[in-house]
């Protein structure tokens, strides 16, 4: 075999070319991992900020429910304005809207209600 600068310098070269090669195909193979990686973390932030808001969404039906059943008996003793109260008033049990406790007759607007209440909690589980 025989060593001089042309053969050096051909060598060189070659395993330049097959180093920038390599490392070419490493990069675009991590790339390839980093965007999978950053799709599916997308992907499960997006499918956690649609359950947080179904459950949001959830609570502020209950809540509303839950106030429609006791804002007329608020109003009957005229301890309120209208506000939500932070807790119920003393007697009054959390119940469904058909077994009422104040013989109270559910209003449209409160079966609706409680029907997107029961999809909700459907769709969750």
């Amino acid at each position: 075999m025989i060593i001089n600068a042309s053969t050096i310098i051909v060598t060189v070269i070659f395993v330049s070319a097959i180093g920038f090669g390599g490392l070419q195909l490493i990069r675009q193979f991590a790339l390839q991992i980093a965007v999978e990686n950053f799709e599916a973390n997308q992907a499960m932030d997006e499918k956690e900020e649609k359950s947080r808001k179904k459950k949001i969404a959830l609570a502020d039906a209950a809540a509303s429910s839950a106030f429609q059943k006791v804002e007329p008996l608020i109003q009957k003793n005229g301890a309120g304005t209208g506000s939500r109260p932070n807790t119920p008033p003393a007697g009054i049990e959390m119940g469904s809207s058909t077994s009422t406790s104040a013989g109270v007759v559910p209003s449209s607007a409160e079966v609706k209600e409680e029907e997107k209440l029961k999809l909700l909690s459907s769709d969750i589980v």
